[in-house]
């Protein structure tokens, strides 16, 4: 691949023999000219050089606001720039390095010292030039294996389609919500949350081992097993999914998901933060299926179900926005006259429709409560060390009487 230098010198007869000599000593080189500031600025936006060897002092644009237009776009900041100065004029040199060029010329341009910065200049475009195509290549591999994860992690669901043929609805709409929460508490990257949602989609996995009578009856119920081949479930999917090495942190889910957050379940009766946050989020979202799907419960009576088992069975911050997915996403138990507001938003006499909680547990408001002034400050300064979770919930319309 061809390396390409624009040249930037007003002094028509300075600018042909800077061209003359570098095309000399560099045949690997195209050179690009230019006469001014603003004619090099418009050059290095169509051909995109990689050195860049400009004087300081020209017309319509110099050197010193070439030089910040170039580094302030992220597009063309990479640009290797050698400034050229008067011999008498140092302290443009100093401003230009602090600025950001990369070397400096002494006018007259000494030929040797010109051909060694154009050495070192090559040297670094070259460097430059391949680490962005191994970064492009990185990228081009990680796409790859992302399809590849996502196509082996749609397979996995069609044999589990295969096996329990209601699977796949139930698993798109928890695989959904768990994803939904996972954003909602703001302390998982994005690969994290990559990895929750291929657990939800395999959270069945462990069930291929159930006989026929028992494929469609939940893993638990009421925090408990539904029958004692129920304790193989999660091993079965730890030892399924975990022979996948990337998929390791997906197995610790699966095989966490039936632990109970007081300790009370199985395999290994983890509790509370021991268990692992995607494992916590899938139960939740998993659970409020099989009130609605396999106990038949509407949408309030399975939040409510689900409530009332916090911090017994779930993580009650997981609990606490699901019920907001299920009402603001979903719209089920959806109540037209309420409204989402953001704390700086609230003013005193507004309704609260939903108890607001904190990140550690605490009720600070119940629903029904009006927020007063005062109210309304004591929820500012308890936010900066405790955060609220998920968003409040007040009435669109105060009756008026």
């Amino acid at each position: 691949m061809r390396n390409t230098i624009l040249i930037v010198d007003d002094e028509k007869a300075s600018l042909l023999a800077l061209k003359r000599n570098i095309n000399k000593a560099f045949n690997e080189l195209d050179i690009i000219i230019a006469s001014d500031g603003l004619e090099a600025w418009n050059l290095i936006k169509d051909n995109r050089p990689d050195i860049l060897l400009t004087d300081v002092v020209m017309p319509k644009l110099d050197g010193i606001r070439l030089l910040e237009k170039i580094r302030s776009s992220e597009q063309y900041n990479n640009l290797y720039i050698i400034i050229m100065t008067g011999q008498v004029d140092h302290n443009r040199s100093i401003e230009a390095l602090d600025k950001g060029a990369d070397d400096f010329l002494s006018k007259p341009v000494n030929n040797d010292e010109l051909i060694a910065r154009i050495k070192s200049a090559l040297r670094f475009a070259q460097l430059q030039n391949r680490l962005i195509d191994e970064n492009s290549l990185l990228m081009q591999l990680a796409s790859e294996l992302e399809r590849d994860i996502d196509d082996m992690t749609k397979l996995a669901v069609k044999f589990l389609q295969a096996r329990i043929p209601q699977s796949y609805d139930t698993l798109r709409r928890v695989a959904a919500a768990s994803v939904w929460i996972a954003r909602q508490l703001d302390e998982l990257d994005d690969d994290e949350i990559k990895d929750i949602e291929i657990a939800a989609f395999l959270c069945q996995a462990g069930k291929v081992v159930l006989p026929d009578e028992l494929i469609n009856k939940p893993v638990v119920y009421d925090g408990q097993a539904t029958d004692k081949i129920m304790y193989q479930v999660p091993v079965t999917a730890r030892d399924i999914v975990g022979s996948v090495r990337r998929f390791k942190d997906v197995s610790d889910m699966l095989y966490s998901m039936y632990e109970n957050f007081d300790g009370s379940g199985f395999p290994e009766k983890r509790q509370s933060w021991q268990i692992p946050i995607g494992a916590r989020i899938i139960r939740v979202a998993l659970d409020y299926e099989i009130f609605r799907d396999y106990s038949g419960m509407t949408a309030r009576k399975s939040v409510n179900a689900i409530k009332t088992a916090a911090k017994r069975f779930y993580d009650h911050r997981v609990v606490l926005l699901l019920e907001h997915y299920v009402r603001s996403i979903l719209k089920e138990d959806y109540d037209p006259d309420e409204m989402a507001v953001r704390l700086s938003k609230l003013v005193p006499g507004m309704l609260l429709t939903r108890d607001i909680i904190t990140n550690s547990g605490l009720k600070l408001m119940p629903s029904g409560a009006v927020l007063k002034e005062r109210t309304i400050n004591q929820l500012i300064n308890i936010n900066t060390s405790d955060p609220i979770l998920g968003n409040i919930y007040v009435k669109k319309r105060l009756s008026s009487g």
